[in-house]
């Protein structure tokens, strides 16, 4: 029986313990404030959401899986923005706007390794 990736796991987990924070302690009620968020949604998109909840293991809540929904699109921009600068860098590198430095000098400087 297939149980799903690791990814997949860790997307969920990631999704039902944001739907979940600040349950059951005043504490943590206090430290977490939650918007209710209105979305408008074409039927044919919440008839394939419904289909692709009933398709997963343990067949999470629609709410879910919208949380893990947003939770890993703001992941993926999170990850483009990362990559978008990473390639402004290389190229002031290549255009001689910038300078790489080795990975020895840094940890060196850092004092990670011994001269």
């Amino acid at each position: 029986m297939a149980t799903g990736s690791a990814s997949q796991k860790g997307s969920t987990a990631k999704a039902e313990k944001f739907a979940h924070v600040g349950a059951g302690s005043s504490k943590n009620k206090q430290e977490r404030k939650e918007i209710a968020v209105n979305v408008r949604l074409q039927p044919e998109e919440l008839k394939t959401i419904d289909a692709l909840v009933a398709r997963r293991l343990g067949r999470p809540k629609r709410h879910n899986w919208l949380l893990e929904a947003v939770q890993e699109k703001i992941e993926r921009e999170l990850d483009m923005q990362g990559i978008r600068i990473a390639e402004e860098q290389l190229l002031a590198i290549r255009e001689g706007r910038s300078q790489a430095i080795p990975l020895e000098e840094v940890m060196r400087r850092h004092g990670n390794l011994e001269d």
